[in-house]
């Protein structure tokens, strides 16, 4: 066979990265038409985008690295606590001014890290949704709403699933409605609004956090970290609780709205796992230790 003749084998992670681009590229591009076109063909255009886009995705390869010390995780107790305490109204480095924006983002923050949504279930979020009465709030799919004025519209990935409300969070909402109803007027039912009165888009939320991400002190978050972030807590409640570790990934299930078989919360126990095998580890050195004489243990 000559050299020019072999084929050429391309690993799987090379294919998703080159894939990545293709679908950034084709969306940039196909969503410059869309705003270009009439209203006859918009909906045709969106449809198509999505279509093409959903296909590319389904044909990305799904690659896990060896080298796995960077992969992002969540953030831990003493970094929680500082972002909750950074994002109430009266804190000195709170970055936003008007009260709407402060009290909308107090939500924002707070709903990702005791629910563990996604950042379009977030923003897919409606009035009717939440139900106080039940301590509940529904999170519910509805792809390609025509209600939905969005360009980029976020959807609902995983499964619909009811979660819990708290009283804490209902709070937080309670305190938001006023000033939502002011500026919205009842145009639309979608919870997380802009300044004006439109519903949250992806390109806002995002601007949420590069503002978070200039404070010095506090660690860098977005949407998916702090969805990392519950899920190692709900696993460390858990285990704490007696939970054994086939009935954690159960739960973790069905919290975040996968199948029975789905292996995706395993990447969200991985701060937790490593916590559990480090004592583990530190205890079995300990015991093998102990037969050593001191001075050979002071060298």
């Amino acid at each position: 066979m000559k050299p020019d003749d072999r084929e050429v084998y391309v690993d799987a992670s090379t294919t998703a990265i080159r894939l990545g681009y293709i679908r950034a590229f084709l969306l940039w591009r196909t969503n410059r038409e869309i705003l270009r076109s009439s209203k006859n063909i918009k909906m045709s255009m969106i449809e198509l985008r999505n279509f093409v886009d959903a296909e590319l995705k389904n044909k990305t390869p799904t690659t896990i690295g060896r080298a796995t010390l960077g992969n992002r995780m969540g953030i831990d107790q003493k970094d929680q606590k500082l972002l909750q305490h950074t994002v109430t109204h009266s804190h000195p480095h709170n970055p936003w001014k008007s009260e709407f924006i402060r009290t909308r983002n107090h939500l924002i923050i707070n709903a990702l890290l005791t629910l563990g949504i996604r950042r379009g279930e977030l923003l897919g979020l409606r009035m009717c949704d939440l139900k106080p009465q039940l301590h509940e709030i529904h999170i519910l799919r509805r792809p390609d709403d025509k209600n939905d004025s969005r360009l980029d519209e976020p959807n609902t990935k995983t499964r619909d699933r009811i979660l819990p409300l708290s009283d804490n969070l209902y709070q937080l909402m309670k305190a938001y409605m006023p000033l939502r109803h002011a500026i919205v007027r009842g145009s639309h039912n979608f919870l997380l609004v802009a300044n004006n009165g439109n519903p949250l888009s992806k390109s806002g939320l995002q601007r949420t956090f590069d503002e978070l991400n200039k404070i010095p002190d506090l660690p860098e978050v977005g949407p998916h970290i702090l969805r990392h972030t519950f899920f190692e807590n709900l696993a460390d409640e858990l285990s704490r609780a007696g939970i054994g570790d086939v009935e954690i990934l159960g739960y973790l299930r069905q919290q975040g709205g996968w199948s029975d078989t789905s292996n995706t919360p395993r990447r969200y126990t991985k701060r937790f796992t490593q916590e559990r095998a480090n004592k583990a580890i530190l205890s079995m050195q300990r015991k093998l230790l102990i037969n050593f004489p001191p001075e050979e243990l002071n060298e």
